[in-house]
């Protein structure tokens, strides 16, 4: 027996004639009565009267309906319920390149799956191989990945500033430039992915004070007047200190697009998250 046959039953049960129901179900008469004749079969019983040119339910046709009413109702709630299982997300891993655009992910997941997030900062190599050896849900990637297993959207931009006080020789400045940073003296964040390496690479005359823990970072960082690194995403969730101003960088590797990835065959079930960030402005 199939849900479709007991689907046809109902039809015929509703419209009242077989030829009625054929077109609403857009088959032939033949075959709906062909597939009456084999539900009957399967089920050893008569489901309708015949009569010359017409088929009326009998008594056992009209107790198959109200079972078949029934079943087809239970299969509908049981989709509803598994969707529903498998659509939830207790706890999502995000792997990135760089903390900070999990920052704007948070929100999202937490308004669409009421889930806790958590954050893997790791190298560009290691992004894809933790995602398909699903160690991560989601990663976050520099690139756009093209791979028959990840599903690859972009999400958003990051553009690198330099946070300065006003006696800073480089206040007044417009834009900068790494070689603007030859011999100064800066503070910096450590966990900031990708970009630690960056700075190492563009700034190599450059003295860093490192700092490990974020809120120490962003204490030193209002009482002191030594530059150091700050972008539109950090600025969006922590805004500017008062007694600072943010410069953008004036180099082409200063800016950096993002891109959302997971597996493909998890994009049906992340699928509200995929619309709300195609939906995403950046800023």
């Amino acid at each position: 027996m199939e849900l479709k046959q007991l689907e046809e039953l109902l039809t015929i049960s509703k419209c009242g004639t077989l030829s009625a129901a054929s077109k609403e179900l857009l088959i032939s008469q033949p075959a709906l009565s062909r597939s009456m004749q084999k539900l009957e079969e399967e089920l050893e019983v008569e489901l309708f009267d015949h009569y010359k040119n017409k088929l009326i339910l009998n008594d056992t046709g009209k107790l198959v309906v109200s079972y078949a009413e029934k079943i087809l109702e239970d299969c509908g709630a049981l989709k509803t319920e598994a969707l529903k299982t498998y659509n939830s997300v207790k706890e999502l891993i995000i792997a990135s390149c760089t903390p900070a655009p999990v920052w704007d992910l948070t929100p999202m997941i937490d308004h669409l799956y009421n889930a806790n997030v958590s954050c893997l900062v790791m190298t560009d190599k290691e992004l894809i191989t933790t995602l398909k050896e699903k160690q991560c849900d989601l990663a976050i990637t520099r690139s756009e990945i093209k791979d028959s297993d990840i599903y690859c959207i972009p999400y958003l931009e990051e553009s690198l500033m330099l946070s300065v006080v006003e006696t800073d020789p480089l206040y007044n400045k417009e834009v900068i430039h790494y070689d603007d940073l030859k011999g100064a003296t800066m503070l910096m964040y450590e966990n900031n992915g990708f970009w630690a390496s960056h700075h190492e690479t563009y700034l190599p005359d450059t003295k860093f004070i490192v700092q490990k823990d974020r809120s120490t970072f962003l204490q030193i960082k209002q009482a002191s007047n030594l530059p150091c690194f700050t972008t539109n995403l950090s600025i969006k969730r922590e805004g500017t200190p008062v007694n600072r101003k943010a410069i953008p960088f004036d180099e082409e590797n200063a800016q950096v697009d993002f891109y959302l990835c997971m597996l493909k065959k998890d994009s049906k079930k992340y699928k509200a998250l995929i619309t709300e960030v195609e939906n995403y402005f950046d800023y």
